[in-house]
């Protein structure tokens, strides 16, 4: 079960924020370069959650995911407070730290709607038809 200290103990960093996300799948580990069909290497670069190199192709490990141009720890620690059901008032005063980070309510509604979004595409990806309950199908 997750609270926001385990949150913050595990997802704390950028690193522990990168490595949570390849063990979900949530950015890929390999990528194959789409003109030369063979497997890119990766680099890791500070602050980044990497790039793929491959002669003179080079590609964001983040790109079409979720994290393109994110702060991964800040996303993770949303992405909670909307699972728990956080009000965006609620949200920006869990997030506030004593460095003076200041989340807007702009951000904090726009991943909110991007994770209702995400849920709706998920349940339309994945519903089943079921029958009539108490008559003929």
């Amino acid at each position: 079960m997750w609270n926001w200290r385990k949150i913050f103990s595990k997802l704390g960093t950028h690193d522990q924020c990168v490595q949570f996300a390849e063990e979900r799948g949530l950015i890929p580990v390999q990528k194959i370069c789409t003109y030369h069909r063979k497997t890119m290497i990766f680099t890791k670069e500070s602050g980044q959650v990497g790039k793929f190199r491959y002669r003179k192709s080079i590609v964001s490990r983040a790109a079409g995911t979720w994290f393109e141009n994110a702060h991964l720890t800040l996303i993770f620690q949303i992405m909670y407070a909307f699972s728990e059901g956080l009000s965006y008032h609620q949200t920006r005063k869990e997030l506030a730290g004593d460095v003076g980070l200041v989340v807007s309510d702009r951000t904090v509604a726009d991943w909110f709607c991007y994770c209702r979004e995400t849920i709706v595409i998920y349940e339309l990806e994945n519903q089943r038809a079921q029958g009539k309950t108490g008559g003929a199908n």
